[in-house]
This record gives structure tokens, sequence and C-alpha cells, in this order.
């Protein structure tokens, strides 16, 4: 590894003489500081794969440097490196101090502005593909699966459908997890509802399901992408996240790497489709899959894990996965009316009607929403209009509500 510093030109400095020149730097503080307004230098790192150019505040330890050419695995077999590369080729990885400056720095260069936390970018000067990030994110997932989207994108445009698409999702929900551990853990409720989709498509579809999966792998089957996404999503997530040792692991690098940047999508289909089955049981592998998808919660299983924490008081976790469910499906009817649920628990009567209202528009079970309505305006010395919304759930379920509401109308009416 080298550290260079940029000047008129550069100066390479090997590691044997960083301590002195920092020895240096100490002794010329004063003198420095007298200079403000001369410009900070960058410094650059150099790898065996890359070459890192940091502004001179950004604080990033050594290892993290090391760490980047040792994980061969991501950053480097989608890269395409060998342990030949020259200075050139390397790839560049530009890091600043704040999003800020990096935002600045690659505007009208994003391809996809919702993954701005690593942009990978074409520079014409270079003629090479570059990376910008900040200093933030530099050593997290959201930075690695960024750099990783961006080069699907990008690099290789005739990526196969179903990696991309079953990719896309993998990654999104991967850095979910990642950034937000309190919120969401092993399976999200994307992953999940991917999973109730792939359920009842096997319920009621008379395609198998592993029909399906090995049409999408040899591409031997029409496909519109709301079929593509859930299959492909599980097939990335179990080669990705099942514990089945290193086979499937290397499967999953030696399929990226196969894909060629001069073929288009059909060619590359081809490729990996044969990969697999000169590699892989694809019949096993198919089962495999499906039992991996049969055991899987379903959002189903997330709404009644919900009520039951909701049901034996744990007001704090029934809170959280609601949050979670939220997270993307920001007017989930059920999500809404637990949370209602809670905060009417906790004495806050007019957040919870504001719930059941936006559950109502979400297209919840209206007669229990009005009945809970209900219930809050009560609570909150509002009569008229608990009244009113006791009606409404009388009217609309009699057989259930009548029982409940009645006696809070006929309290109502003395």
């Amino acid at each position: 590894m080298k550290i260079l510093f940029k000047h008129n030109k550069p100066i390479i400095f090997p590691f044997g003489k960083i301590l002195f020149f920092l020895f240096i730097a100490i002794l010329t503080k004063p003198v420095l500081a007298q200079n403000s307004a001369k410009k900070s230098e960058n410094i650059v790192i150099e790898t065996k794969h890359y070459i890192f150019t940091c502004e001179n505040n950004v604080e990033i330890p050594l290892s993290f440097f090391e760490k980047c050419d040792n994980n061969i695995d991501f950053y480097n077999s989608f890269f395409r490196f060998t342990d030949d590369k020259s200075l050139a080729e390397k790839m560049k990885i530009t890091i600043f101090s704040s999003e800020t400056k990096k935002a600045d720095f690659i505007a009208g260069k994003l391809t996809d502005p919702s993954r701005n936390s690593a942009i990978l970018y074409f520079n014409a000067e270079s003629r090479q593909y570059e990376i910008a990030a900040d200093a933030a994110t530099i050593e997290t997932n959201e930075f690695r699966y960024g750099c990783f989207y961006q080069f699907m994108e990008n690099i290789i445009p005739g990526t196969p459908l179903w990696i991309k698409a079953g990719l896309s999702v993998y990654l999104d929900e991967e850095i979910k997890i990642f950034n937000f551990p309190d919120l969401f853990y092993n399976i999200t409720p994307v992953k999940a509802a991917l999973i109730s989709d792939l359920k009842q498509k096997q319920k009621n579809n008379s395609l198998e399901l592993s029909d399906t999966i090995i049409g999408i792998i040899t591409g031997t089957a029409d496909f519109s992408l709301q079929d593509y996404l859930p299959h492909s999503w599980a097939i990335i997530e179990y080669i990705r996240t099942e514990n089945h040792g290193l086979t499937y692991n290397k499967l999953f690098w030696d399929i990226i790497y196969l894909i060629n940047p001069l073929n288009n999508s059909a060619e590359n289909r081809n490729l990996v489709s044969d990969y697999f089955f000169k590699w892989t049981d694809v019949p096993s592998f198919t089962q495999e899959v499906i039992s991996f998808i049969n055991r899987s919660e379903s959002i189903e299983d997330y709404y009644t894990v919900g009520k039951y924490l909701y049901d034996t008081k744990q007001f704090e976790y029934a809170e959280n996965l609601c949050n979670a469910i939220l997270f993307d499906d920001k007017e989930n009817s059920f999500a809404l009316y637990m949370l209602g649920l809670i905060k009417y628990s906790d004495g806050k009567y007019d957040e919870s009607i504001l719930l059941y209202d936006r559950a109502l528009k979400a297209g919840g079970e209206s007669a229990a929403l009005h009945y809970a309505k209900g219930i809050s305006f009560y609570e909150a010395g509002n009569i008229k209009a608990a009244g009113e919304s006791l009606e409404k759930a009388k009217q609309e379920m009699p057989e259930k509500y009548s029982i409940l509401a009645n006696p809070i109308l006929q309290a109502i009416k003395q």
C-alpha cells in the first residue's frame, strides 16, 4: 500500500517513511497554521486494486483500505480485478468529508438519485468508471451495495433480468437492515410481502412454482416483471443468506463474473443458465428454494405477531413492528390500526383517532375502525363524535358491534 500527496506532481511515499513525514508535519504545523489561505492537500492512498483520494480532514483507519483488497468476493470479483492491474487501470474512489461536498461533486453524474450513498459514474476524461462517496458511509454496507448496484446498472447493461430484479430488492432490504437494526431484523416487511405473494401464487397458479423458478433461470418461459420480481428475489435471497456453506456463495460470484458486458441480456442469460446446469443439480436447487419460501415468514405472519404483541401488552415491540411495516407501506391499514390501539392504550386519544382515520382511507376494516374511533372519542370527552362513530360500527357489523357498543351508547344517552 502507498500513500500519495497531491502537489504539482505526485510524490509517492512508501509506508516506511510515514512516521518521518508525520514528524515533519508536527514541526511545521505552526507555519501551516499561519498560512490559512493555502489550499488543503488531498491524500491519495493506493492499494493493490484501488486508488482512494481523500480530503485531508477525512479520518478513516488504514485497516479499511486493507479490507477493501482482502474482501475479494464483494469488492474485486465484480470489478474483475487481477493481481497484475496497473495503476492506470485501478478503480478510483474519491472520499469526501461530508455528504454535501460529495453531492456537489457528483451533481449531474447520478444514474439513480435514490441510491446516492455510493455513486459509480463514468469519467469522460479518464475514460473510466469511478466512485464518489462520503466518509460517513464509506465503511457501511450501504456503500458496498450501492457500488454493486451502480456497477450492475452502468457497466453491465446486459445483466439477465432475474439477476437485476432479484439483486435490486435484496440490496435494498439489506441496506435497511444494516441502517435500522432496531427497526428491522432478518426478514423485513417487504421480504415478507414477497413471500406472501409467492405462497399465494403457489396456491392459485396452475404452473408449478418449481417450473416457474427453472423457467426464470433458463429463460425458457416469458414472464412479466411482476412474476420475475418475487421469484428472482427468492433465488438471490436463498443463495446469499441461507446457511449452506460455500457452495452457493461461490456459485453466485461465479455467475456475476461470468456476465459479459459486451453481451445482450439474452446471451448473458444463456451463459448463466448453462453454468447453473453444469455445476448445480437444478431440480434439487429449485426444491431447496421452495422449502426456503415455505418456511419463511409471510406478511400475514407479521400481522399475527403484531396482534400477539399488542394482546400481551408488549406495546413497545408492537409499535416497532408497525413502524417497520409503515417504513415502505406508509398507508398499511393494519399497521395504522394497531398503532392507533397502542396510542389509545397510552392515553393519546387524539393521535389514535388520526391513525384510525388514515387506516379508514387506506381501506381498513370499517366497522372495527369506527368502533375504535368511538371509544377514543368517548375517552377524550367528545361524546357526540363518540356516539356517531359507534352507531356506524353497529350499522356495518351489527352482529358484533351492537353488543360491544350498546353499553357505551346507553351511557352517552343518560
